[in-house]
This record gives structure tokens, C-alpha cells and sequence, in this order.
């Protein structure tokens, strides 16, 4: 309730009792005719009227505003029964004002409209029985069951439309209230866009554009209004490393939908309204409905154009700098090896010293080899040439090669060769050839078996394969260490080394593993890793099977 309409109800309901009680005071002296016996009950509910609305109801209405309500209602439906007592009872002219109450008491609270129907009803009953001195006749009852008729019928109708209007007004309230929200969250998720210093964008199932962010404007000059319902291919235009356009060669948002998982890309460029060349950084992740449906996309990107010419120029230092010492490093091993050599003169403690000098300048070969095939692999300069070769075989040189270093330390290594399998059943006479680079994966089963061997104390290291209809999964499996969950997101990733004191006895460069990755993925497998730590770990990847 509104405070005018609240100050407007209190003030007219005082004053106008004021008046009428007033106007029958003065009546009633001035004419010595008028009866002042029917009027007092009028005047007591005036009366109470008026001290009802200057005392107490501003109390009653901070507690409770609807008793407030309630409270007035009652008091005007008490008043105008009083007045139509006065003119004639049920068969007064103004009777059908009762109707009116009935409806406005059922529209403000059914309770309420009950109450004062149930008044009305009783009213009539008991006026005819005064007036027919408790014999009710034919006619009597009639007039009682028309008047109770279309007191009910009222009521029902009131009650209905209270009950369908307070239905509509709650839909309207809580449709405001959404409004109200919904406007509140688009404001905040504005806010949260304008803010953000990378771009986002946001597509439609048909890659339409319907979100452009300011740092998405400033990124590639285009303005959100003119971007927003345009092929998102048309207004990003990415293409990758090898300048071949992204959005139809291997549109990533496309790949996220298929997938269903985010897809981060960070081989991509564009050229801006400004003619500016711009390398960036994109994130790609599907937007689901209620029921799980793909019906958008979300790119949030940024601008690695300087990152990415630093990494160049430390990529390029890097196949520099591992070039030019390749050469003196290998002169230096040869020397080395020639001075320590079985017919070489020299004490026991001079050899000590030329052995440990001979390690350190080997793995000062071995971290030159593997910086240069890192900067190959990232460079897609690592050749392949990719023949068919039966991997139990290779399997076996290698083990046989890297045995002497696990006998040294009194470890178990064996190879272990399933049959090939299809669906459950053994496949015979079916080749078991994969399709590779022989000497890359030569090099993945020595770093693995190496690796093995360095961080398993006692025990054993077990290599085995099996077969499925596509591939050829090896397994490296030792007693050693284990990994953690945490280091095994990060393991296979460039210069990455567990963080551990029992790793830090061996050491390590961290390029191994991630060598190892590139190099099985360049020849169409995937290697994963199953560990706990304490319990030793299973390196594994797959191979494709050979056609022939």
C-alpha cells in the first residue's frame, strides 16, 4: 500500500465519521421528532471509525499492513449494514451495495469475502425472522433463497477472478523479477566483458557472431555492431603456421563442438582492418542448452604477436648456439675417449678423472641432440621416413642394448609379446608389422627403457606389446618410484622435471619426455602414463598397424 493511499483512507475515514456523526447530533436537536434509538449503533461504529484511524492504526499498520486493511473493511462492512438497517433492511434500495462489498472483500483476501458473505447471509436470515415472527411463509423463504442465491453466486464469481487476478499479479511479479534479474546478470556480464583484456567472442550453432567484446574490437579493428551476425570465418579469417586458413582447413570451434571439450590453439594468426599481422592465443569451448545440445561457441583469445617473436628468437639461438657447439663437443668426447683409452699410459687416478669428464661432455652431447631435435620438431623440419617393421623385433634389439645397464643395478628386463587380438579372438596368421620411422621409434623405446632403468631402485622393468584391429600398444612398465597426479598434467611438457629429491639424484634435462611425445605423434600414435607414486609406473603408446 501506497503511503498517500494509506494517509487518504485515515484521513477521509476520521474526517467523514466526524461529519456524519456530527450531522445526526445535529439532527437530533434541532428536530425533537427524530428517534435517536435506531441511530446509535451507526454513530457507535462511526465512533469507532474514527478512533480506530487517529490511534491505533498506524501501530497496527507498521506490524501488519494486511490486519490494517482487514480492520478498515470490517469496520465499513459493519457501517454499511447499519445503514442499510436504516433505509429499509434487505429490501432497501442500497441493498445491492452489499454485492459490491462482497466482491471488493473476496478481491482484497477470500477470507475476508467469506466473512463478510457469511454477514450478509445471516443478516437476511435474521431480519426475516424478525419480521415474520419466526413463521417463515412461502414467500419469505423464496425472497431468502434468492437473496442467499446471489450472495453465493457473487462469492463464487469474486472469488474466481481474486484468485485468477492474485495469479496473474504473482506470474507479473515473478516475470518483473526475472526481468529484473536477467537485466541486473546482463549488466554484470557486460561489465565482465568490457573489463577483460582479451577478446571474446560468441557464436551461434551457425558460427554467426552475436558477442563482440571491446577487446575484441580494439584486437581486430572491427566495431561489435558490424560484427555481430557475420560469419565469425569472415571477421577473424585465421590461418595457421603454414598460412592455410583455419576455419576451413580445421576450424577449432567446430573441433570443440565434435568433441565436446575445450580446445586451446596457439599456432594461429590474422591480419586486422589495420593491415597488422596479430599471432594469438585461442581457447575454444562449447555452449550446451538445458538438455546438453551444442548451440554455440566461446572464443576468448589474446594477442601473443611479441611472445611469439621472442620465442622465435630463443628458439633460433637455441639451433644456433646447439649447432655451433655440436662439433667442439664432439672433438672433446673423441679426445677424451682416445686419452682414456686401454693403451693409454696414465694412473688410476688420472682415469678416474678423464671417466667423469667423458660422462659430463656425453651429456653435454645428449642436451645438444636433444635441442636440436626439439628446434626440428618445432620447426616441422624432423624428417621421417616411415617404413614397415615388426616392433617385437625392435623391442628386442633395444632391450638387449640397455640390458647391460640394468644388470648393473641388478634390475629384471624382460619383453613380454602378446598374440593380436580382434574383438576377444585370437587372429592368426594376421601380420603384426607397424607403419613408422624405425630409428625415431628406436630412439622413444631407448629414452623410456632408460628412464626405467634410472628411477627404479630394485625390482624389474617389463616391456610388452599387444594388438588391436588399428594399433599396436607398447607398454613400458617398472617398479621404480611412481609419479603423482599433479607432475603427470605437466610431465610430457618442455623442460618439465618432477619436483622430488629422488628425481634430483638422477637428473635430468626435461626434454625427454616431451621429445618422446612429439616423436610418437609425428608418427601417428599416442603415449600416455599410468602411475602412482610408490607403486612404479606403466609408460604406454600406441603405433599404427602396417596395411601390408
Amino acid at each position: 500500500m501506497s503511503s498517500f493511499l494509506y494517509w487518504f483512507i485515515r484521513i477521509v475515514s476520521s474526517l467523514g465519521g466526524l461529519g456524519i456523526i456530527i450531522y445526526y447530533v445535529l439532527l437530533y436537536f434541532t428536530d425533537n421528532k427524530v428517534d435517536a434509538a435506531p441511530y446509535a449503533p451507526l454513530g457507535v461504529a462511526l465512533a469507532a471509525l474514527v478512533i480506530f484511524n487517529t490511534t491505533v492504526a498506524g501501530t497496527i499498520k507498521k506490524r501488519n499492513e494486511n490486519l490494517f486493511i482487514k480492520f478498515e473493511v470490517l469496520i465499513y462492512s459493519i457501517l454499511g449494514f447499519l445503514l442499510i438497517n436504516l433505509n429499509g433492511g434487505y429490501e432497501s434500495p442500497l441493498f445491492f451495495l452489499t454485492y459490491f462489498g462482497i466482491v471488493f472483500a473476496f478481491f482484497y483476501s477470500i477470507q475476508l469475502g467469506i466473512v463478510i458473505a457469511a454477514m450478509i447471509a445471516l443478516y437476511i436470515i435474521y431480519q426475516q425472522f424478525l419480521d415474520t415472527n419466526g413463521n417463515f411463509a412461502q414467500a419469505s423463504i423464496v425472497l431468502i433463497v434468492y437473496q442467499l442465491g446471489g450472495i453465493m453466486l457473487a462469492s463464487a464469481i469474486a472469488a474466481y477472478y481474486s484468485k485468477l487476478l492474485k495469479s496473474t499479479a504473482t506470474e507479473k511479479s515473478q516475470m518483473q523479477g526475472m526481468v529484473k534479474k536477467l537485466t541486473a546478470d546482463k549488466s554484470k556480464d557486460d561489465a565482465i566483458l568490457s573489463s577483460m583484456a582479451d577478446g571474446v567472442y560468441v557464436v551461434d550453432s551457425e558460427r554467426k557472431i552475436v558477442i563482440f567484446n571491446e577487446a575484441a574490437e580494439e584486437l581486430t579493428g572491427w566495431k561489435s555492431a558490424d560484427a555481430c551476425g557475420l560469419f565469425c570465418g569472415n571477421v577473424m579469417k585465421l590461418k595457421d603456421d603454414q598460412d592455410l586458413s583455419v576455419c576451413e582447413k580445421s576450424c577449432p570451434m567446430l573441433v570443440t563442438w565434435s568433441s565436446g571439450e575445450n580446445v586451446v590453439r596457439n599456432d594461429m594468426c590474422f591480419v586486422n582492418k589495420f593491415k597488422k599481422a596479430i599471432q594469438i592465443s585461442g581457447s575454444y569451448m562449447p555452449i550446451k542448452d538445458n538438455s546438453g545440445e551444442v548451440n554455440g561457441g566461446l572464443c576468448v583469445f589474446r594477442d601473443i604477436t611479441e611472445q611469439h617473436a621472442l620465442e622465435r628468437q630463443k628458439e633460433e639461438f637455441v639451433s644456433t648456439a646447439s649447432h655451433e657447439m655440436r662439433t667442439p663437443l664432439t672433438a672433446l668426447e673423441g679426445y677424451i675417449d682416445l686419452a682414456k683409452g686401454p693403451t693409454a699410459q696414465i694412473d688410476p687416478k688420472t682415469r678416474e678423472f678423464l671417466e667423469k669428464a667423458y660422462a659430463q661432455v656425453r651429456q653435454m652431447s645428449h642436451l645438444m641432440q636433444d635441442l636440436l631435435n626439439v628446434s626440428r620438431i618445432e620447426d616441422n623440419k624432423l624428417e621421417l621416413r616411415k617404413a614397415s617393421f615388426e616392433i617385437a623385433d625392435l623391442i628386442k634389439s633395444v632391450i638387449e642394448i640397455m640390458k647391460p645397464k640394468a644388470d648393473e643395478k641388478k634390475l629384471k628386463l624382460t619383453f613380454n609379446e602378446s598374440n593380436i587380438n580382434f574383438g576377444g579372438k585370437k587372429a592368426i596368421g594376421v601380420s603384426t608389422k607397424v607403419a613408422a620411422d624405425i630409428d625415431k621409434i628406436r630412439e622413444v623405446l631407448n629414452n623410456l627403457i632408460e628412464n626405467a632403468t634410472k628411477y627404479t631402485r630394485e625390482g624389474s622393468i617389463q616391456v610388452s606389446v599387444t594388438y588391436d584391429h588399428d594399433f599396436a600398444t607398447v607398454c613400458v612398465a617398472d617398479t621404480g618410484i611412481g609419479i603423482s597426479e599433479d607432475d603427470q598434467k605437466h610431465l610430457f611438457q618442455k623442460f618439465y622435471q618432477v619436483a622430488d629429491y629422488e628425481t634430483r639424484e638422477v637428473g635430468g634435462t626435461g626434454l625427454g619426455l616431451y621429445i618422446t611425445r612429439s616423436l610418437i605423434e609425428l608418427n601417428g600414435g599416442k603415449i600416455w602414463i599410468e602411475s602412482k607414486k610408490g607403486a612404479g609406473s606403466k609408460f604406454l603408446f600406441t603405433l599404427p598397424r602396417s596395411i601390408d
